[in-house]
């Protein structure tokens, strides 16, 4: 699961996560939706929910968005990364405006519930780029699967690899995420 925050804007921990989140879905937003008893997040999640416009509440959960605060991933090393001039060490996940500690051991420990908060996140991660270190590991096909079944396609690769494929992406404005491991996991 994710730590706390490294840099840029939370949804996290620090607001008590997929509770918060929900619960303030629930309340405070104008949803359209065909079922007025579903759970919204659940079907913002399929992609199901139609966002109105100037629906505030969803807007404060874009961590996508904003141009001006885009990540760039400078370097990297054996204990981790320098993102936007910061350094960073461990395992980062890193979206196009913000970045977090991954809470990971080791390569063994990369399974979709690890990486389940990028399922909720508006608007929908598309790509997820996963650095595995200093060569590239593949994930079993059971945890593969349950990324397709969440609409997020899996790239597996080296971490250098990952680092710039993921700048790259992100000045293209693509809807991605790198789950990078540091080259010594």
């Amino acid at each position: 699961m994710l730590g706390l925050i490294a840099f840029g804007r939370s949804v996290g921990k620090s607001r008590g996560g997929y509770k918060w989140a929900k619960r303030n879905l629930w309340r405070g937003t104008t949803l359209s939706a065909a079922n007025d008893e579903a759970d919204p997040l659940e079907m913002l999640q399929r992609g199901k929910i139609p966002v109105r416009r100037g629906n505030q509440a969803l807007a404060s959960l874009d961590v996508l968005g904003s141009e001006e605060h885009k990540m760039n991933i400078d370097s990297y090393n054996a204990q981790g990364f320098v993102i936007n001039g910061l350094h960073a060490r461990g395992p980062q996940i890193v979206l196009p405006t913000s970045a977090y500690y991954w809470n990971i051991a080791s390569s063994d420990e990369i399974t979709f519930d690890s990486l389940r908060v990028l399922s909720m996140i508006y608007p929908r991660v598309e790509i997820l780029l996963l650095g595995t270190g200093e060569h590239m590991l593949y994930l079993p096909t059971k945890e593969l699967r349950l990324f397709q079944e969440a609409g997020i396609a899996v790239e597996n690769m080296a971490t250098w690899h990952a680092a710039g494929t993921f700048n790259f992406l992100n000045q293209e404005d693509r809807r991605i995420a790198a789950a990078l491991l540091p080259t010594s996991w």
